[in-house]
């Protein structure tokens, strides 16, 4: 955390106290946690201090998850209405899929897919897809 956020260890130790205590030290709990409180604006850059800074009392009242499978739902619950929509068209591909056979799908008719190639890019920056080479694969079997 304090080499993430640039911040010397008594600005963050007592954060990272609480981060481990949320996450009981899981490394896949922890990464998910901390890309949420910056989705949620709890960890933010503050230009007028000119570093990182973070809400406690989001911190502290921020709910973390019971299992993988949770923390999977909960992601895709932040997901838009067209992203969704085409997880939901990826996934019936299986486990991973050819991009080039993702990009046909726009043509074809009765299939509403809906900016497909930005959503995907969505999609694995929010960690739910990956790229390997010319394949989108699952970031996770439980998905």
């Amino acid at each position: 955390v304090m080499t993430e956020m640039r911040l010397p260890k008594r600005m963050v130790g007592e954060f990272a106290e609480i981060v481990h205590r949320k996450t009981l030290g899981h490394a896949l709990f922890i990464v998910e946690l901390l890309n949420s409180l910056v989705r949620n604006g709890t960890i933010s850059y503050s230009l007028r201090k000119r570093r990182y800074d973070f809400d406690w009392d989001r911190l502290i009242s921020t709910e973390t998850w019971e299992s993988v499978g949770s923390l999977i739902v909960s992601n895709l619950s932040l997901l838009s209405k067209n992203d969704l929509q085409n997880l939901r068209i990826i996934c019936c591909f299986g486990i991973q899929c050819n991009i080039s056979i993702v990009s046909l799908i726009k043509d074809c008719p009765g299939v509403q897919s809906i900016e497909m190639p930005s959503s995907i890019c969505r999609l694995i920056n929010d960690g739910i897809l990956e790229r390997d080479g010319p394949k989108l694969v699952f970031s996770h079997d439980l998905i």
